[in-house]
């Protein structure tokens, strides 16, 4: 399944980037034979893709993590759960330049009349695919980059509500929440901007 299996979740999340330039197109071909060298598996994912046959959307943050460590090559399958994520930590936390280069950008949608904040996933995996071809960028830099934006985006999305809402109060859960790199910046910014944050403690 795509839970175990990171490479083919990186390799379906390629094959739905709308690329403009052809230096893209040919870089995601190319990532894409990577991390799933067998020719047939790689159609029938796009096959697959193209007539929504066993696909489904998912806003999971997991399955993006887990899109990140295959593309930088850490960890392709996860063995238990949480793997590939825990080893995406754990190669970040090795980083010489925490800082980011990329973004999520973060449009506003109405589903029945209810406004939705939404981070755009394509967007930022064009942009993290940009930074990778960079000759100087290191596999722990861009895993603390990935972290360091998904921080940030974080932060944003608080931004926003609070901006309509005027709430100043945010719960952090769920189990992305366990990777105490990511958990340690958004803790940290959030409190930097003035919110007050509330985690899991006992569970």
């Amino acid at each position: 399944t795509s839970a175990q299996d990171a490479n083919l979740t990186a390799a379906v999340q390629l094959m739905q980037l709308n690329a403009k330039s052809e230096q893209t197109k040919r870089q995601i071909q190319t990532m894409v034979e990577q991390l799933i060298p067998e020719a047939s598996r790689a159609n029938m994912a796009k096959a697959a893709i193209k007539h929504h046959i066993n696909t489904s959307q998912s806003s999971s943050m997991g399955r993006l993590f887990d899109t990140i460590s295959a593309l930088l090559g850490i960890c392709g399958q996860n063995g238990y759960e949480g793997e590939c994520a825990s080893a995406l930590e754990n190669v970040a936390s090795l980083a010489s330049i925490r800082e980011t280069w990329c973004t999520f950008p973060i449009v506003e949608s109405k589903e029945q009349d209810q406004k939705m904040l939404i981070a755009q996933r394509d967007a930022f995996l064009l942009d993290f695919l940009q930074q990778m071809t960079q000759k100087s960028a290191k596999v722990t830099d861009l895993a603390f980059a990935f972290h360091e934006a998904v921080a940030q985006m974080i932060l944003d999305m608080c931004n926003a509500v609070r901006l309509d809402t005027k709430q100043n109060k945010v719960a952090l859960s769920g189990g992305v929440f366990a990777n105490m790199l990511l958990w340690s910046r958004t803790v940290s910014l959030l409190r930097k901007s003035g919110f007050e944050v509330f985690w899991n403690e006992k569970v």
